[in-house]
C-alpha cells in the first residue's frame, strides 16, 4: 500500500486548476493526487460528492421541503434501479 503524505491544503482551484497542477508536477513530481480528509479517512473527488450529495437529500427529506411522487410504472422504476432509492426516501413499499 503507498504511503501518502499531507504536503498542503490547497482549498479552492477554480479556474487555475491546469496552473496549479503544472506547478505541483514540477514541484512534487509525477504522482501526488488531490483528497479530501472526511473523518479521519481520505477519499477522492467522487466520494466526496456522493456525500454531499447524500446530506443534500437528508436535509431536503428533513426539512419537509421535498415531495416525491411515483410517475414512472413499476416497471420502469425496476428496470433502471430505482425501486430501493424510492422506498428509502419515501418509506413506501412499491412492490409487494
Amino acid at each position: 500500500m503507498v504511503k501518502w503524505t499531507t504536503v498542503l491544503r490547497p482549498g479552492y482551484s477554480g479556474f487555475n486548476k491546469e496552473k496549479l497542477k503544472k506547478e505541483w508536477d514540477e514541484k512534487f513530481g509525477k504522482g501526488w493526487r488531490v483528497v479530501w480528509e472526511v473523518e479521519g479517512k481520505f477519499i477522492e473527488r467522487a466520494q466526496v460528492f456522493s456525500i454531499c450529495e447524500q446530506a443534500y437529500f437528508a436535509d431536503s427529506f428533513n426539512n419537509g421541503e421535498t415531495n416525491i411522487e411515483l410517475n414512472a410504472g413499476k416497471v420502469e422504476l425496476v428496470s433502471k434501479g430505482y425501486i430501493k432509492l424510492y422506498e428509502e426516501l419515501t418509506g413506501k413499499k412499491v412492490l409487494g
